[in-house]
């Protein structure tokens, strides 16, 4: 009887040192519960992780198209208020003879000369134009343009000084390739010089031409001629 008594307290013991069943359960069920919470913690931050990548994506690529829209050249149509650059083009355009009439008469064919400058400046400053518009016009309307601006008359106080279409006489005589021309224009020398004056200053005018080319002769054989018929006319 004392055996089964101790028997007994023995059991009760242990089992009152064990943890129930139910209890088991629970922790268990806790646990579970705390993984399978970390776990979906985890995999939404994995989520979320892509459309912060998305998001920048999107503000480069939005970025990228700022700076190619940024770069892209400007379209060259003009504007239908504008007027063609041909159309101004050809308003805008002097004709050769004009400009020459032009330098006559304000000392350039652009813009007005205001201070005189030396004699030398002139015809350096002046001489690559001279050359181009003087190819561009025939012997006739030349010389119509300087016996308009050179002579003796009731006009002369109101012509322009000589410098100017003397110089254009003389770079002519100096470029002007075809003979043809040359002699036409040398034989109406006499119209356009017609005082000592004015030759010393086509000669002096000539020799600058002359060395801009850099020529050793101060005179071509054009000039020579015109000179010494320019003295057999004056002894007539």
């Amino acid at each position: 009887m004392k055996k089964g008594k101790g028997s007994r307290s023995l059991g009760s013991k242990e089992s009152s040192g064990r943890p129930s069943s139910s209890v088991l359960v629970s922790k268990e069920c806790a646990r579970l519960a705390d993984s399978s919470g970390s776990a979906g913690i985890q995999q939404d931050g994995k989520k979320q992780m892509p459309e912060r990548d998305d998001s920048l994506d999107a503000k480069e690529s939005a970025g990228m198209e700022r700076e190619s829209i940024s770069n892209r050249p400007l379209n060259d149509e003009p504007l239908k208020d504008e007027p063609n650059q041909s159309e101004c083009t050809g308003i805008s355009t002097i004709p050769a003879i004009d400009k020459l009439r032009r330098f006559c008469f304000i000392g350039s064919t652009d813009e007005p000369v205001y201070a005189r400058p030396a004699l030398d400046l002139v015809v350096e400053n002046n001489f690559a134009t001279l050359k181009e518009l003087c190819s561009q016009v025939s012997e006739n309307e030349l010389v119509e343009c300087l016996v308009s601006v050179l002579g003796i008359g009731p006009n002369t106080e109101h012509l322009p000084r000589p410098d100017e279409p003397l110089l254009i006489l003389a770079v002519f005589f100096a470029t002007c390739e075809d003979e043809k021309k040359r002699n036409s224009v040398r034989n109406r020398f006499t119209d356009l010089v017609t005082s000592e004056s004015d030759l010393l200053l086509f000669v002096q005018l000539v020799k600058r031409v002359q060395k801009v080319l850099e020529r050793k002769t101060p005179f071509n054989r054009t000039v020579r001629k015109a000179v010494l018929n320019w003295y057999g006319h004056e002894g007539d």
